[in-house]
């Protein structure tokens, strides 16, 4: 019976983690592995693989699923991105336009903890991991988003990302393996709607289609050159928030 259960608990951990250990899978495990649940129930001597070759894969598996990220894991990087697992294929792209946000001139609005002071620009910081603990592929869109949003959160707390004086921090995280991503903003950028909740929203959904097909580097710069188009732009005029009001009525 080992054969079947161990397929059982494989297929557990798929549904759980998504494709990033799916990923894992196809590099690592043995060809018997990726089979039919019928062969699986064949005679040992027609598989390709031994038990001691199924643990290893296990092991390793396991190993991916407990490095999970959560808030406590995470360091914060010497510059503006955090890509603990390598999925960037140019940080420094990335690392550039959050630059220029820093230096980009912002009106601030007149209820922004920033209108009254020198502060200028935004400090942005983003992290993109394969899987945060808690969140998983085949949740609803509003429990990954609850959740991702708790890790933004709390890590752009830990960070202390964005001015003492006015908070004036941007924190963008990225689940890829999970799809699922969240904007964290400080009261300074918040203020006024600068970059409300829902500018932030759309600034994310501009990464959506790049990121569903794979590129990863793409869909971030597309999500920052968002943000860079909302502080150009300043505080929202009524016919932008109008179409919010009505959603709601």
């Amino acid at each position: 019976n080992f054969l079947p259960q161990l397929h059982l608990a494989l297929h557990d951990i798929l549904v759980q983690q998504g494709p990033a250990v799916h990923k894992n899978i196809s590099l690592l495990a043995p060809r018997a592995l990726l089979a039919s649940r019928n062969k699986l129930h064949t005679t040992r001597g027609a598989l390709w693989c031994t038990r001691a070759d199924i643990m290893r894969v296990l092991t390793s598996l396991l190993a991916t699923t407990a490095a999970a990220w959560t808030v406590d894991k995470m360091n914060r990087p010497q510059g503006r991105v955090a890509d603990p697992d390598g999925l960037l294929k140019n940080p420094d792209a990335i690392e550039d336009a959050l630059a220029r946000l820093a230096t980009k001139h912002v009106e601030w609005p007149p209820n922004s903890p920033c209108a009254t002071t020198n502060v200028d620009g935004v400090e942005a910081v983003v992290v993109v991991v394969t899987h945060l603990r808690g969140v998983h592929l085949k949740q609803e869109d509003d429990e990954k988003r609850r959740r991702a949003g708790e890790f933004a959160r709390g890590l752009h707390d830990k960070w202390g990302v964005g001015s003492k004086k006015c908070s004036n921090g941007v924190l963008i995280v990225i689940d890829y393996g999970d799809r699922a991503f969240y904007l964290s903003t400080g009261d300074g950028v918040r203020a006024g709607g600068l970059l409300s909740d829902a500018r932030a929203t759309r600034a994310l959904e501009a990464s959506a289609p790049y990121l569903r097909s794979g590129a990863i580097d793409e869909g971030v710069l597309k999500t920052i050159k968002k943000v860079d188009a909302f502080l150009a732009r300043g505080p929202p005029t009524w016919s932008e928030w109008l179409p919010a009001v009505v959603s709601h009525d």
